[in-house]
């Protein structure tokens, strides 16, 4: 097995053992009618697949882990199956594509066997020249000349090698897809990480941004002083003084100026950009985040493009944050949920992240200034400052408030683009 669980699609494989148990036992309750179709030997086969997956059913949560449940109840299908295609006919017997489908089956939930395909197509053997032995005895419902023996070996021999073909193959179709699988899991999971990298340094960034910024206007008011006081001294012996302590400031301006232009973030190149497929690509990213264990991770987007035009870095990073701070506040809850919702609301588009966290603490106003502080007891409130301010700069609205019955609920309304001209309507 290449990963924690023994099957690819869990809850598909359980209602699949749901359904033959239903098959299995309604084909066993056949036998009670007066005149059943089938044999003792067919009923009771039927009865014991149906048991056997009734079983299989209610201990798939502790055994759905370990191969060995899933191996064990293939061959057994195997052994009931060559009975009942032994009862049946043997070479003309209904049943025998359901040989293949028990391979393929395996297969499918990603379970390692390869003895299966080999222990099928002998099984298969047996249910066809179990008669010749006096093991198991025909039912023969159609012309004798089918029973030929020059026939029966070249259809046997025929459906034996395209069993053991089925079973390699789709072993061997299987592993691709699987190792596919992984190879996308490992990029999902590496820009996940270096989103996360990203995201500190980012804030970082910012943030310097803004205190050299704001320290460029005392500054200014300093240097304007100095010259002033250098124009008109009142000691000639502090001319030199006042000199350096200029072109120390001005050092410190011209330092400050290089941080406010490396951190501009106007210079960023606005784009078209697809809201379904940012979200979508965002969720992905956080969903193989540590932070994503055990949460319930949900979006819900409407049918047709919903299209903004921002820059595409700072507007994946928004959402990254807004939805990293919901999965950390439902980490240390039982109920562990986060979900996206993305609307349209007239010429505006509105997404919506709530969870069932904690909620925010009493006196923060939805949409009001006050919640760009720190909503966690480690953090800064540096990310949904960004995030607040550069929503509001591209002309969207930005609120955080409490969901009810719990937990908090984040809103924001970007502008949409308009559709753009079909060929026909710009001519």
């Amino acid at each position: 097995m290449k990963s924690s669980s023994a099957v690819l699609c869990p809850e598909m494989v359980r209602w699949n053992m749901a359904l033959v148990a239903c098959l299995g036992l309604a084909c066993a309750c056949l036998y009670l009618l007066g005149r059943s179709p089938f044999s003792p030997v067919f009923c009771t086969c039927a009865f014991l697949s149906g048991v056997a997956h009734l079983a299989a059913w209610l201990a798939f949560p502790r055994l759905k882990c370990k191969p060995g449940f899933f191996i064990f109840l293939s061959w057994f299908n195997v052994v009931l199956l060559a009975v009942v295609v032994g009862d049946t006919g043997g070479i003309s017997s209904p049943f025998i594509f359901l040989f293949f489908w028990i391979m393929i089956s395996e297969a499918i939930c990603g379970i390692e066997d390869r003895w299966l395909p080999l222990f099928t197509a002998l099984c298969y053997l047996f249910s066809v020249y179990g008669d010749a032995l006096a093991l198991v005895r025909h039912t023969d419902t159609v012309a004798p000349g089918l029973y030929d023996s020059r026939f029966v070996a070249v259809v046997s021999g025929i459906n034996f090698v395209f069993i053991i073909l089925a079973g390699l193959s789709s072993r061997h179709i299987t592993a691709a897809a699987q190792s596919n699988l992984e190879f996308l899991r490992l990029k999902q999971e590496e820009l996940g990480k270096k989103c996360a990298e990203m995201s500190p340094y980012s804030q970082i960034g910012t943030t310097v941004h803004r205190i050299a910024h704001d320290l460029r206007t005392p500054l200014a008011s300093a240097l304007g002083y100095l010259d002033f006081k250098r124009a008109r001294p009142s000691d000639p012996d502090d001319a030199e003084l006042l000199k350096m302590i200029s072109e120390s400031l001005e050092q410190i301006s011209s330092m400050l100026t290089q941080v406010t232009c490396y951190g501009r973030r106007s210079d960023l190149k606005a784009e078209r950009l697809c809201l379904k497929a940012l979200l979508s690509g965002v969720k992905t990213m956080l969903s193989f985040h540590p932070a994503a264990a055990g949460v319930a991770l949900t979006a819900d987007f409407p049918d047709g493009a919903m299209c903004v035009e921002m820059p595409r870095h700072e507007l994946q990073l928004a959402f990254y944050n807004i939805l990293k701070n919901s999965l950390d506040a439902v980490g240390p809850r039982a109920e562990k949920k986060v979900s996206v919702v993305l609307r349209r609301a007239g010429v505006h588009a509105e997404i919506e992240i709530s969870d069932t966290g904690p909620g925010l603490p009493g006196g923060l106003v939805p949409g009001s200034r006050k919640t760009a502080g720190a909503l966690k007891p480690d953090g800064t409130g540096v990310g949904l400052a960004i995030t607040s301010d550069f929503i509001r700069e591209h002309g969207g609205t930005f609120e955080i408030g409490n969901a009810p019955p719990a937990g908090a609920l984040v809103r924001i309304r970007l502008p949409l683009c308009p559709p753009p001209l079909t060929p026909q309507a710009s001519s």
